[in-house]
């Protein structure tokens, strides 16, 4: 009976656990950064610094050497538009993202987006590239927030896609705020990663041929 009620506590505070509301704060410029809060509170901010350790006032008895510099990891964004481009990583992650809501869809729909902003200069050193870039971002962009905005209350959105024969590289920016509770926000991970996974496949075959 002690084991049937320990089970049970254990079941009902992840209930709790997975009841409470999450938000993130997302933006893309050149980096992503993302804030995280659960249940109100911050838990997890990429733009905040990390503390530097407290200086040492002894003379150390040896010469130290100077601390190496760790070399910055990529996130997941960097490392796509790395692998693929700006403009094949845009389409991958607009198809990444259609994907995964469009089998969560009654998920979705719990899922509170306060701010939607997108902003898309398409640019290259050959017009009719551009021009033709240009036409594929659209494709692979418009259906995915037409997706999510017949779908969620989004209400606050900017979407601006564009062409700029000044420039000689494709700019974006992006930002996002999203509300749920965590239960639903596992739900969405777990959605994402497979959708993910099937779509990098199809991706590097066609890449194969």
């Amino acid at each position: 009976m002690i084991a049937l009620y320990i089970v049970g506590g254990i079941l009902l505070f992840l209930l709790i656990v997975l009841l409470i509301p999450v938000s993130a704060d997302m933006s893309y410029r050149d980096k992503f950064f993302v804030a995280v809060k659960y249940g109100g509170i911050k838990v997890f901010d990429s733009r905040k610094p990390e503390k530097e350790k407290p200086e040492n006032n002894q003379a150390p008895e040896t010469p130290q050497k100077p601390p190496e510099e760790k070399p910055e990891k990529e996130n997941f964004l960097t490392k796509i538009f790395n692998e693929k481009g700006k403009i094949e990583g845009i389409r991958f992650i607009a198809q990444l993202i259609k994907a995964g809501l469009s089998r969560i869809i009654w998920v979705i729909r719990k899922i509170k987006f306060r701010k939607f902003f997108l902003d898309i200069s398409i640019a290259g050193d050959d017009a009719a590239n551009t021009a033709i870039a240009y036409g594929a971002v659209c494709a692979a962009v418009y259906p995915t927030v037409n997706f999510i905005d017949q779908n969620t209350d989004l209400s606050v959105k900017k979407v601006n896609i564009y062409t700029d024969f000044d420039k000689l590289s494709p700019e974006i920016e992006a930002a996002v705020s999203v509300k749920t509770l965590l239960i639903y926000a596992v739900i969405a991970a777990i959605s994402f990663f497979f959708a993910y996974l099937r779509i990098k496949k199809e991706s590097d075959n066609n890449e194969r041929k």
